[in-house]
């Protein structure tokens, strides 16, 4: 983790006065600097900072505008760096424009872009102390990705005192990227379960393409047709315990099947998912 995303909620309730400003922004450099400690180097908003509000028609650039020789200005705009996400990143960018996340606030669900950037890249999200909400720099956020719909608990720091958190500090040792697991079962001894009926032809033929893949396990069973299916992956596959069922769409009858993959969990199996969607997923 060397780069984090802006939590645009914490943008409110705006400043009454420039002088809460100003203490706003003191208050973010200190977390800032902080973050540099620990090994942030960038911090990603969605825009230039006169999207970040301060008051009501004063941002975070105009505050910077007019007090460009002050240090925790001069730390705002060092650390700042745009778009959202890294566009050099493809998977994250298509992740990213695939997920939407929103932040569970007391009774509200809000629509959270800097989370949705942060959930994508991995990272933890960076802003201001400004309302009691984010003391706690856990909150609970849901992600919809795929279609499907999960909870977790993300962190927001807002404090220098944040990065004391146990909780956090736990979640960060525990947070990596996603590393998948390749089997040790050669193709010709991976496990092909398929009862039979007429498409199973079908099946078994393209059975051998996806056991060629490190991350496939074996077959399981073939399952109903899904006729004017028009994807590769059915949504409600049981994602968590790396079962990824697959439709044969370009057949008129829609011909599928379960198939075991080396997933631990629905991240995991997404990813896998994905790989398979790209390699096998048009027809071969």
């Amino acid at each position: 983790m060397n780069e984090a995303c802006f939590n645009e909620l914490s943008s409110f309730p705006y400043c009454l006065s420039f002088e809460e400003a100003r203490s706003r922004v003191f208050e973010y450099s200190m977390t800032l600097k902080s973050a540099g400690i620990h090994g942030i180097k960038k911090v990603r908003y969605s825009g230039d900072l006169t999207g970040v509000l301060l008051c009501k028609d004063y941002s975070l650039q105009d505050y910077c505008n007019t007090n460009m020789k002050l240090v925790a200005v001069q730390l705002v705009l060092s650390m700042a760096t745009k778009p959202q996400v890294p566009e050099e990143d493809d998977d994250v960018v298509e992740q990213y424009l695939n997920t939407d996340t929103c932040v569970v606030k007391e009774e509200e669900i809000i629509s959270a872009d800097g989370f949705n950037a942060a959930f994508c890249m991995g990272t933890y999200c960076l802003g201001f102390a400004s309302e009691p909400f984010w003391n706690n720099p856990q909150v609970t956020i849901t992600v919809i990705c795929n279609g499907i719909e999960e909870e977790y608990c993300w962190y927001c720091v807002s404090s220098p005192l944040h990065y004391k958190d146990s909780s956090f500090i736990e979640w960060r040792q525990q947070f990596l990227p996603v590393v998948l697991t390749q089997t040790d079962i050669s193709p010709f001894d991976k496990q092909v379960n398929l009862p039979s009926h007429h498409g199973k032809n079908k099946l078994i033929e393209h059975a051998k393409h996806l056991l060629d893949s490190p991350y496939v396990e074996g077959i399981l069973t073939s399952l109903v047709f899904k006729r004017g299916a028009n994807s590769y992956v059915m949504k409600n596959s049981d994602f968590a315990h790396g079962l990824i069922d697959i439709v044969l769409y370009w057949e008129e009858d829609g011909y599928s099947m379960r198939v075991k993959t080396t997933g631990k969990n629905t991240r995991e199996t997404l990813l896998i998912a994905d790989l398979l969607t790209k390699k096998y997923g048009r027809g071969k």
